[in-house]
């Protein structure tokens, strides 16, 4: 295929010369029998269901291989309909006292989309509370609690996003999540990270999900499709500005600790 789009092939014109008649009679006999073919396989595969008993079997066998967790299914969200972040409606509400250098910097108020990510949601809500399951095991360092106080932003990209949530290593390399395994799927991608402030979901790749999470300094769409948006920045603009001017080195480590010094859940 040329960069300029799709060949294409032209058909036969009234000018394209004409075949012998023995050749034209072969190759209609050639068209008829390809037909027959095509006909019975075709019978064969609507018979089948679209797929052999074998491929049918293996489908079978991957679903139910699939991870179980906590939530019930119709826990997941009811709507389809995907929205930016800003419009969102947001139900339970998360404060994380910001510190910088040891020093007060303030707090940033989150706004979660309880019925858009409930799964990503009882997950921070879990953490952001200090019951977010057993400490690490296996001698990793760490705080020796499951959860955001006194952990981290360990990542900060001016323009682009504060990364944290890291309670096991402190550093990206850890966090695990309230569910069987540590890590959890991806939810239905019916959020976008339309804004600045927007709170989503820090992963490896699909279906990594775990304990980091992000929150964005500007408008990041090529993020959409890959990290579950699952809340925003309520109040606390302020705050989220001086996270974002804060000196780093290596390009993106804060240079002095920037970590949550309390977090909770706010009353209705």
């Amino acid at each position: 295929m040329s960069r300029g789009g799709p060949r294409l092939i032209p058909l036969a014109t009234s000018s394209s010369p004409l075949r012998p008649p023995a050749r034209r009679y072969g190759v209609l006999l050639a068209v008829l029998t390809a037909a027959a073919i095509s006909l019975t396989v075709g019978v064969i595969f609507f018979r089948g269901g679209g797929r052999s008993g074998g491929d049918a079997a293996a489908v079978d066998a991957d679903r139910d291989a699939e991870p179980v967790f906590d939530v019930a299914a119709d826990a997941l969200p009811p709507t389809t309909t995907v929205l930016g972040a800003a419009a969102a409606a947001p139900s339970t509400r998360v404060f994380l006292d910001v510190a910088h250098d040891n020093a007060t910097v303030g707090r940033l108020t989150l706004g979660l989309f309880d019925a858009r990510a409930p799964r990503t949601v009882a997950n921070f809500v879990a953490l952001a509370t200090g019951t977010g399951g057993p400490p690490p095991v296996g001698g990793e360092p760490g705080t020796g609690t499951a959860g955001f106080a006194g952990v981290a932003f360990h990542r900060v990209i001016a323009g682009f996003m504060a990364q944290g949530g890291d309670y096991e290593r402190g550093d990206g390399r850890g966090g695990r999540s309230i569910y069987p395994g540590g890590k959890f799927d991806d939810e239905p991608f019916v959020t976008t990270h339309d804004s600045r402030g927007v709170l989503s979901m820090a992963n490896s790749g699909p279906n990594t999900n775990g304990a980091q999470f992000f929150i964005t300094f500007k408008a990041t769409p090529w993020l959409d499709g890959k990290h579950v948006v699952f809340g925003r920045v309520l109040d606390g603009a302020n705050v989220l500005d001086a996270i974002e001017r804060v000196d780093t080195v290596g390009g993106s480590r804060p240079s002095a600790p920037l970590v949550i010094s309390a977090c909770g859940v706010l009353d209705a």
